[in-house]
């Protein structure tokens, strides 16, 4: 009996068995980013408007569209399963990744970054990295002001010079947001990423619709951020198993 149980415990602690429960539980939250991403939205709208935001309404998409979204979540567990293993880092990285899908979703179809998503990524970033797990404190919050103000800055002077809005609020709240996750060092690389991604869609979008306006107006830069800045969380600035959770190997 006891050797079944040491069998059992170490396949439990298997990295096949760790990956396979990441890709379950992926499914399972990108199920419930599919629908947050689309109630979220109708709810705004519906306090917006006056009407009874307690029961929006909420146009029901193709299947294809949680089945793609249960994909992408699953997959991305996976390779954080993969990347991180059992470590202190890899449950808060998962709550990152369900976080920013959403946003990105989001933006995508409405040009919104809703504050009662991204301020409580702000909050978690702060609480992980003040509890030692991803990178020192002092870089966090330094992340987070230099990246709001940094975007503040430019979006001031962008709107000065051209007259027009270049980014909204919820970008530069965005912003920060990461900056608490990955610190000001990553500020640059993700900003830049996010702009090389953002040119490359534009300019794809253009050559096969040749519409600039509409090509350009498909393009919210919160989404890019967020696709640069999961790549950077899950592959570029986190140290696998920098905390290990007891009994894990």
């Amino acid at each position: 009996m006891s050797g079944l149980a040491d069998l059992m415990a170490t396949g439990l602690m298997s990295p096949l068995f760790l990956v396979l429960a990441c890709l379950a539980g992926g499914g399972l939250a990108g199920w419930g980013v599919a629908r947050v991403s689309l109630w979220l939205p109708a709810a705004m709208e519906s306090t917006w408007l006056g009407d009874d935001a307690s029961d929006p309404v909420v146009t029901a998409p193709h299947r294809l569209f949680h089945g793609l979204t249960a994909l992408v979540c699953a997959l991305a567990f996976g390779a954080l399963g993969l990347r991180l293993g059992l470590s202190g880092a890899l449950p808060a990285v998962m709550v990152a990744t369900v976080a920013l899908m959403a946003l990105a979703i989001i933006d995508w179809n409405h040009h919104l970054l809703p504050d009662v998503i991204v301020y409580p990524l702000l909050a978690l970033g702060l609480l992980v990295n003040a509890l030692g797990v991803l990178i020192p404190f002092q870089d966090a919050m330094t992340g987070a002001a230099v990246g709001y103000g940094s975007l503040w800055i430019v979006s001031r002077a962008y709107r000065l010079v051209f007259k027009v809005t270049g980014m909204g609020d919820g970008d530069l709240k965005l912003f920060a947001a990461l900056g608490a996750w990955l610190g000001w060092q990553a500020l640059l690389p993700l900003a830049l990423a996010a702009a090389v991604m953002a040119l490359a869609c534009s300019l794809g979008c253009r050559f096969l619709r040749g519409d600039r306006r509409a090509a350009d107006s498909l393009l919210p830069y919160g989404s890019y951020l967020t696709v640069a800045g999961w790549i950077l969380l899950a592959g570029g600035r986190l140290p696998g198993g920098a905390v290990v959770i007891p009994g894990g190997g």
